[in-house]
């Protein structure tokens, strides 16, 4: 389950965005919680938030945390 989450559409794409404490799936589960976190993009044809074949992806990267600098996803692979 991811720890944070930002739903934007496609169409908004390219982005800069910042994922914090606030995006929280869980109170509990805080991104500042964690020493290193998985971060991805994906695209959804259907709209759903679970991931289905003919999403697109971009590679996921370990990031460390705390981290400032950015993070470039590149959403070019399907799922």
């Amino acid at each position: 389950m991811p720890l944070a989450a930002l739903k934007r559409q496609a169409k908004e794409l390219p982005l800069n965005l910042t994922l914090n404490d606030d995006m929280a799936m869980l109170p509990n589960m805080t991104l500042s919680a964690f020493k290193q976190v998985l971060v991805g993009a994906r695209i959804s044809l259907s709209g759903e938030a679970t991931a289905q074949a003919g999403d697109w992806v971009s590679e996921e990267k370990v990031v460390e945390l705390p981290h400032n600098a950015t993070v470039k996803l590149v959403i070019d692979g399907a799922f």
